[in-house]
C-alpha cells in the first residue's frame, strides 16, 4: 500500500532529514570597500570634508586680506617718496625770484638724487607735458597720451587713486598726484605711482607655498589619525568578533576592556557581564 512504510524507507528517512546544505560564506568585500565602510574613515572624511569647505571659504578672504596688506604697505612707500619731495620742493620755493628754470633744476637734482622703492615711478609734468622721471623708463600706462596720464594732466589739487589696468604685468597702479605751484600759479604735477604686479605676485606665490605646505601637513595628520583611530576602536573590532565566535556550546569568551573610563571600557564592560547572565 502507498501509506505503508518500507525498511528502504525508514532507512533512508532519518538521513535526509540529517542532511543539511552547507552554509555558504558571504562573498568578502574587496579592501578599498571594506576601508571606505569603516567608521574611522568616515569620521576623517567627514573632517577632511569640513576642512575643505573651511578652505574654500578661507582662501578668497586670505586673498583679499594679503592684497591689502600690500596695497597698505605700498601706500605707506608712496607717501614717504611724495613727503621727502614737497618737504623739499617747499624750502626751495620759500626762496625768491624763482621762475620755472630755476623749477626744473631743483626737479633733475632731485630726481637724480632719488632712490625710490622697487615698482614705485616718481615722475613730473611742467607745462603740460612730461618733463622728467626716475626711473627715466615708464610703464605703458604711465607714458604720455595713456588714458591715466591724460587724467594727471588735470589735476589741480591733490589726488590719491587706484586705477585697475588690463595688463598682467602691471595689475593696477596706485599713485598720488600733487600740483606743483610757482608765484601762485600752477606749473606742473609731481607723481609718485606704484605697479601692484610685481608685490602680489610675490604675495600669491608665498601663499600658494602656504597653501601647499598646510595640504601636505593635513594630509599627513589624517593619515595619523586614521591609523590612531584604528587603535581606539579596535575593542569594538574585537567585540565583533567574539560575538560572532561564540556558540550555544562555549559561552566562555570575554573581551579584555581597554585602558581608562570611557564608552569603549564601558560597553566592554557591559557585553562581558551579559555574557556572564548567560
Amino acid at each position: 500500500m502507498s501509506g505503508e512504510l518500507t525498511d528502504e524507507t525508514l532507512s533512508r528517512t532519518p538521513t535526509q532529514k540529517l542532511i543539511q546544505k552547507p552554509t555558504q560564506k558571504p562573498a568578502q568585500k574587496p579592501m578599498w570597500k571594506r576601508i571606505l565602510q569603516e567608521t574611522r574613515t568616515r569620521i576623517l572624511l567627514t573632517y577632511a570634508l569640513f576642512l575643505l569647505l573651511l578652505s574654500g571659504f578661507s582662501v578668497p578672504a586670505f586673498r583679499y586680506l594679503f592684497f591689502a596688506s600690500v596695497n597698505t604697505r605700498v601706500q605707506e612707500s608712496i607717501d614717504e617718496e611724495k613727503t621727502a619731495f614737497l618737504e623739499a620742493y617747499n624750502t626751495w620755493e620759500a626762496a625768491p625770484n624763482q621762475n620755472i628754470e630755476d623749477l626744473k633744476a631743483f626737479v633733475d637734482e632731485f630726481l637724480r638724487n632719488a632712490r625710490p622703492e622697487d615698482d614705485n615711478f616718481q615722475i613730473v609734468l611742467l607745462e603740460g607735458e612730461l618733463y622728467r622721471s626716475n626711473p627715466s623708463f615708464l610703464i605703458a600706462p604711465l607714458r604720455p597720451n595713456s588714458e591715466l596720464f591724460n587724467d594727471w594732466l588735470t589735476v589741480t589739487q591733490r589726488v590719491t587713486d587706484e586705477q585697475y589696468v588690463d595688463l598682467p604685468n602691471v595689475g593696477s597702479v596706485l599713485y598720488t598726484a600733487n600740483p606743483l605751484f610757482l608765484e601762485g600759479e600752477q606749473r606742473g604735477v609731481f607723481i609718485v605711482a606704484h605697479s601692484t604686479a610685481g608685490e602680489r605676485q610675490e604675495a600669491l606665490v608665498g601663499g600658494y607655498l602656504f597653501a601647499t605646505f598646510i595640504l601636505i601637513a593635513v594630509t599627513v595628520s589624517l593619515l595619523i589619525s586614521w591609523f590612531a583611530a584604528g587603535r581606539l576602536l579596535s575593542p569594538i573590532v574585537t567585540l565583533s568578533r567574539t560575538a560572532r565566535a561564540i556558540s550555544e556550546s562555549d559561552l566562555t569568551q570575554r573581551i579584555s576592556p581597554p585602558r581608562g573610563h570611557n564608552e569603549l571600557s564601558e560597553l566592554t564592560n557591559t557585553f562581558n557581564a551579559m555574557m556572564d547572565r548567560i
